[in-house]
């Protein structure tokens, strides 16, 4: 991780109708500014944030975690997040996986399944890192019509596109057990992601789509394999600290930049966060802002 302060620049930036107001302080030592950006380089990944709160600001909140639901909009939130650290040079497979026309009941069943898919995975290919997102649909044909049926979708680093297309198929028809060719034919499917914007679209179509339905007992909806092998496949994390004015005009680039780009599915967005003042996080190319930043201060 790389730290570094950026200089304020010697004129101001001028009129801004995305004018952000600036902050107040209502109360001795209730502020405490500690602007910066975070960026990933080579990723795909930047946040400003203008501090961190003490004393009376911020709310206290219960951390307990409770039953898992659904895919909830913070586990949509930080999956987009870690694929958008990942370097834009490092392009992933995209797999799914789903269940013949009779399949088991018991969600303790399907996740025992992915775990030994996944220990499979990692037994061929020890290098793998994945990403995956258990969806839930209703079968529109067969005995079991009508009925909600789990299957999955993975993000696959590190692995031949090739290898995956002719190992995947056996596998999980293997662990699933189902007997039935039909499975073993149309019960995957793999597909190789061409490019950064492909990645984006496959994320947020798939991985990061959101969930209709409320299942109670079903644990999570998503999840890392090999966890400690993806820094390999990230960008460098580096943080540029700011004075507080500077980062005010920063973040009113980045809020013109987020509301052109919100119908096209890159934005994240801006939102509080407990113990901090205000956070802005956009995906966008990460290497953009660390060339031009100093340029846009300066103009």
């Amino acid at each position: 991780m790389t730290i570094r302060t950026l200089q304020p620049p010697s004129q101001g930036a001028g009129l801004s109708m995305y004018h952000i107001s600036p902050q107040k302080d209502r109360a001795e030592g209730v502020f405490m500014p500690e602007p910066k950006i975070k960026l990933w380089r080579g990723a795909s990944l930047v946040s400003c944030e203008l501090g961190k709160a003490k004393g009376g600001r911020g709310r206290r909140h219960d951390w307990t975690r409770g039953e898992i639901t659904n895919f909830s909009k913070g586990a949509r939130r930080r999956a987009t997040r870690i694929v958008s650290t990942i370097r834009t040079t490092v392009v992933p497979v995209f797999c799914t996986l789903t269940y013949p026309d009779l399949f088991p009941g018991d969600p303790r069943t399907w996740k025992r399944h992915l775990d030994n898919f996944f220990k499979r995975l990692l037994r061929k290919y020890p290098d793998a890192v994945v990403m995956w997102r258990m969806e839930a649909k209703v079968r529109k044909s067969g005995e079991n019509q009508g009925k909600i049926a789990p299957h999955y979708h993975l993000l696959v680093w590190n692995v031949p596109y090739l290898c995956l297309l002719s190992w995947i198929p056996s596998g999980w028809f293997e662990v699933v057990g189902s007997g039935d060719p039909r499975h073993y034919n149309a019960g995957t499917r793999v597909e190789a992601v061409r490019s950064v914007k492909g990645v984006i679209y496959y994320t947020n179509k798939y991985i990061c789509k959101a969930e209709n339905f409320n299942l109670p007992g079903w644990g999570r909806y998503w999840g890392m394999i090999n966890r400690q092998d993806l820094p390999g496949i990230q960008g460098e994390f580096e943080v540029i600290e700011l004075d507080y004015k500077t980062a005010k005009t920063v973040l009113r680039y980045m809020r013109h930049l987020g509301s052109m780009c919100y119908k096209r599915g890159r934005y994240i967005g801006r939102r509080k966060v407990p113990g901090h003042n205000i956070k802005y996080t956009l995906t966008c190319d990460a290497e953009f802002w660390y060339k031009t930043l100093p340029k846009m201060l300066e103009a």
